[in-house]
C-alpha cells in the first residue's frame, strides 16, 4: 500500500510522497511501512522537518520589534510629543531627555526588550512558541536649517523557537540589524519611513521518531530579512498631551540561505527560498505629561490599532531525505489579522535619572505576542 493512503494534512503528503520514491532498503521506508493509521502519520509530522520553514514566521515576526521602536523614536522626537518609552541623551552635552526635546543636535537613544509569541497550528504544521530578547541603539539629528530628521540604528537579538504537536524540533537565531530612518512634517501632517537589514544566523535540531526509527538531526543555516517601512500620521496636542491617528505600511523579505542537516537517515538537504509579506497597520496613540514636582515628569502613552498582513503568510521549503525526492513543506503561518496596543510609563527625575517601561501585544486567531521594553539612563 503506498505511504500516502494514511496522509491527511498537506505535510503528511508530501512527505508520504517522499517514502514512497525512496529506496526499499531505506531504514526509514522499512520502518514506516510496518505502521498504518494514526502512527503513520505521527511519524510524517516527526520526518517532515517544517521547522525550517517555520522559522521564516519567526524571523518576520521579530521584524515588528525595530520597526515599531523606530516609529516611536519619530513620535517622540515631535515636540509635546512623548511616545514609546525610549531613553535619549543630547549627544554633545550627555543631558538625558526623553520625548518632545525639539533640539537641533545629535540625540543618541537606546531600548531593551523581551518578547514572547505563540502561534498554533493550522494542521498541516505544528504550533510554535518563540521567545528573544535584545537591544536597540540609535543616532539621529535635524537637518541643518530644515524639518527633516534623519538616524541609523544598529541592534542585536537572540531567539528560541520550538516547534510542538510532536515535532520535537527547536532553534536558537542571532540577528544582527543595522538600519536607516528619517521623520519630517507638514503643518499637522507627519511623514516616518526607514528601512534595515538583519544578519540571521541559526541553529536547528531535530529528534525524529518513526516507529523503531530514532534519529538526531542537527543543522546552521544562514538568512537575510530586509523590510521597508513608512507611516503617515496626524498630530493633534501641545506640550503636556497629544493624539496622533496614524496609518502604517511595511514590506519584509526573507531570505534563508541552502542548507544540509547532519545525522542520520533523515537527515534533510533543505534548498534556499525568499518569502515576501507586507503588513498595514491603521490606528492611533497619545500621550500625556504630568509635573509631579519641579524636575519630575511622569509621562504616559499608548497606541491601539489594527493590523492586516498579506503575500507568502505560510513559508514553505523544499527539502529532500538521501536517496528520495523533493518535498515541498509548509511551516507555522503568520498572522492574516491581529489587534495591536501598546501603553507605558516614563518617569523623569531631573536630569540625571529617567526610567521607563511599555507593554506591547498583538493578538489574533491563533496568534499572541506580548513583548516588554524598558529603559533606563543615568548621568553623572
Amino acid at each position: 500500500m503506498a505511504f500516502g493512503a494514511y496522509a491527511i494534512s498537506r505535510n503528511q503528503q508530501t512527505v508520504a510522497s517522499a517514502l514512497d520514491g525512496a529506496s526499499l532498503s531505506n531504514p526509514i521506508v522499512t520502518a514506516v511501512e510496518q505502521q498504518g493509521g494514526a502512527q503513520a502519520r505521527r511519524s510524517y509530522d516527526s520526518l517532515s522537518g517544517e521547522i525550517r520553514a517555520s522559522v521564516k514566521t519567526d524571523l518576520i515576526q521579530d521584524t515588528q520589534l525595530v520597526r515599531g521602536a523606530v516609529f516611536d523614536r519619530l513620535a517622540s522626537s515631535e515636540c509635546g510629543m512623548a511616545a514609546g518609552g525610549l531613553s535619549t541623551a543630547n549627544f554633545r552635552t550627555g543631558e538625558k531627555t526623553s520625548g518632545g526635546h525639539c533640539e537641533s543636535g545629535p540625540v543618541l537613544w537606546g531600548e531593551a526588550f523581551g518578547d514572547h509569541g505563540h502561534n498554533d497550528t493550522n494542521g498541516t504544521a505544528g504550533s510554535m512558541k518563540r521567545t528573544s530578547a535584545g537591544f536597540i541603539m540609535g543616532l539621529d539629528s535635524l537637518v541643518a536649517d530644515t524639518d527633516i530628521r534623519v538616524g541609523g540604528l544598529v541592534s542585536y537579538g537572540h531567539d528560541r523557537f520550538s516547534i510542538g504537536d510532536g515535532r520535537a524540533s527547536s532553534g536558537r537565531a542571532d540577528d544582527l540589524t543595522v538600519g536607516g530612518y528619517a521623520g519630517t512634517h507638514w503643518k499637522r501632517f507627519m511623514l516616518r519611513g526607514g528601512a534595515t537589514y538583519t544578519w540571521n544566523m541559526l541553529n536547528m535540531t531535530r529528534s525524529v521518531i518513526a516507529g523503531g526509527f530514532h534519529d538526531h538531526e542537527t543543522g546552521r543555516a544562514l538568512g537575510g530579512t530586509a523590510q521597508g517601512f513608512g507611516e503617515l500620521a496626524y498630530h493633534l496636542g501641545d506640550d503636556r498631551g497629544s493624539v496622533e491617528p496614524f496609518g502604517q505600511v511595511a514590506y519584509v523579505n526573507q531570505s534563508l540561505g541552502g542548507s544540509h542537516e547532519t545525522g542520520g537517515a533523515a537527515a534533510l538537504r533543505t534548498r534556499g527560498s525568499d518569502t515576501g509579506v507586507t503588513f498595514a497597520t491603521f490606528g492611533v496613540r497619545g500621550s500625556r505629561t504630568f509635573r509631579v514636582k519641579p524636575g519630575f515628569d511622569l509621562s504616559v502613552f499608548g497606541s491601539a490599532g489594527y493590523r492586516h498582513a498579506f503575500g507568502g503568510l505560510t513559508p514553505t521549503a523544499h527539502q529532500a531525505f538521501a536517496g528520495a525526492g523533493g518535498m515541498d513543506v509548509a511551516g507555522t503561518p503568520l498572522a492574516g489579522d491581529a489587534a495591536v496596543m501598546q501603553a507605558g510609563l516614563s518617569y523623569k527625575v531631573g536630569k540625571d535619572v529617567d526610567v521607563g517601561l511599555s507593554y506591547t501585544g498583538q493578538f489574533g486567531t491563533g496568534y499572541r505576542d506580548n513583548a516588554i521594553q524598558a529603559h533606563m539612563k543615568v548621568n553623572f
